[in-house]
């Protein structure tokens, strides 16, 4: 694994690379955020969320709608080898960067309610 620009690539190519991966980060933690939100009070899939909430257990609930941080990590999983490639550096990258955006921003979310109250 190269580091380029700060960025870790797992093959030593030039910034493009390292900057698809980012891309690739930012757009699974998008996806992974906005399908998690979809299940929030008064948003589309709410009475579904609830619905499953009552039925599964939370270790299953938490990585498939209710925490965008251990969802991004499997939508990363899914989406990278349906969608981007096939070497498991990149995909472990790209999973995890995900889940720790996510984790930047519900922690950012958080700060702020509480700076609010």
């Amino acid at each position: 694994m190269v580091l380029v620009g700060g960025v870790p690539c797992s093959r030593s190519l030039n910034n493009n690379t390292c900057n698809i991966v980012l891309e690739y980060i930012f757009i699974v933690a998008l996806i992974s955020y906005g399908w998690c939100s979809c299940f929030w009070p008064e948003m589309i899939f709410e009475k579904i969320g609830d619905w499953l909430e009552a039925r599964l257990p939370e270790i299953i609930t938490k990585p498939l709608f209710s925490c965008p941080i251990c969802n991004a990590f499997w939508t990363g999983t899914i989406m990278y080898w349906t969608l981007f490639g096939n070497d498991p550096v990149d995909w472990l990258i790209i999973s995890i960067g995900a889940a720790g955006v996510n984790a930047i921003v519900v922690n950012l979310i958080n700060k702020l309610e509480d700076i609010s109250e």
